[in-house]
């Protein structure tokens, strides 16, 4: 470089400053289109209506799928719950005779009905806990019964979800609040580009 003029060096700077910044920006819309991938919005159409219909961020409804089944509609889990928010059978049937709807569990493996029904209980959960979402996932989780009877027996304080005893749920209460908050971030920065 000591060889050029002052003038090409200038030329070089802001040649070098005009590639960085179009790297920058590619980078940029490369990791959306990589996060976008990861945190997907399959189910858009249901999602967005139940998360209105139930007043349930869908952005959290999506976190909950994702952490849930993987988005897969078929998923099982190994305690029985079925499909893309894995919904327990007699959840679905307690929610089914509040419908008026026919309690068939094989209905659990339609996403329509598994948006709906899951939706509805994330909201149903919410209020029962006092509008605690912490509480309401927890509950969603490990069941509604079993994290009644641990407050009756120990207390909960919000914000203390490390004193669960069961790991699994512990760990899901974690990365569904992690996800709900990349769902935010994503989807909310590509609606202001």
């Amino acid at each position: 470089m000591k060889n050029l003029s002052k003038t090409s060096k200038i030329k070089l700077i802001i040649l070098i400053l005009v590639i960085s910044i179009i790297i920058g920006l590619f980078s940029d819309i490369l990791l959306t289109c990589i996060e976008k991938l990861i945190y997907q919005e399959n189910y858009y159409d249901l999602v967005m209506k139940y998360s209105s219909k139930y007043c349930v961020p869908p952005e959290l409804v999506f976190a909950v799928i994702n952490v849930e089944s993987n988005y897969d509609k078929n998923a099982v889990s190994s305690a029985g719950a079925i499909g893309l928010m894995q919904i327990m059978p007699s959840t679905y049937e307690w929610i089914a005779s509040i419908f008026g709807d026919s309690a068939n569990v094989s209905r659990l493996y339609i996403p329509k009905v598994n948006v709906e029904y899951g939706t509805y209980y994330l909201r149903y959960l919410y209020d029962i806990f006092d509008c605690a979402l912490e509480k309401a996932l927890i509950a969603y989780n490990w069941g509604m019964g079993n994290f009644m009877r641990f407050i009756e027996e120990h207390g909960y304080i919000e914000g203390d979800f490390g004193s669960i005893p069961v790991s699994e749920t512990r760990n899901y209460v974690r990365k569904v609040l992690y996800h709900w908050e990349k769902y935010k971030e994503i989807y909310n920065n590509s609606a202001n580009n």
